[in-house]
């Protein structure tokens, strides 16, 4: 995967990352989602059926089914918001960090 480039159209344009550029896995879903998508899935209330429609979108899918499992567990256990049994779901987890980089885009792109 570190040889392989990422692209990822954006609302702005198209990016090209490779997987070593990345020091965490939020900058590379960041990459992948369009700000509509992510004030879709970033909103007060319960966002989970709009996480899993952003999640579901082809070029986001398939950053997703690259992320590896323990690295996805690792970053999400920084936050301190998930116990070890609630992280041993990868699927929830995906979820998680799609929800992460929604909020993350929607609060990048309203400071600037």
């Amino acid at each position: 995967m570190a040889d392989k480039f990422v692209t990822c159209v954006q609302r702005e344009g198209s990016h090209s990352i490779t997987s070593d550029d990345c020091d965490n896995l939020l900058s590379l879903l960041a990459q992948c989602a369009a700000l509509r998508e992510a004030e879709y899935a970033s909103h007060a209330g319960n966002c989970d059926q709009e996480v899993a429609e952003v999640a579901a979108i082809p070029r986001i899918a398939k950053q997703l089914a690259k992320l590896d499992p323990a690295k996805l567990r690792a970053e999400l256990a920084e936050y301190g918001a998930w116990d070890d049994a609630e992280l041993a779901d990868h699927a929830q987890n995906l979820q998680r960090i799609v929800w992460i980089a929604c909020g993350d885009i929607k609060e990048t792109h309203a400071s600037r």
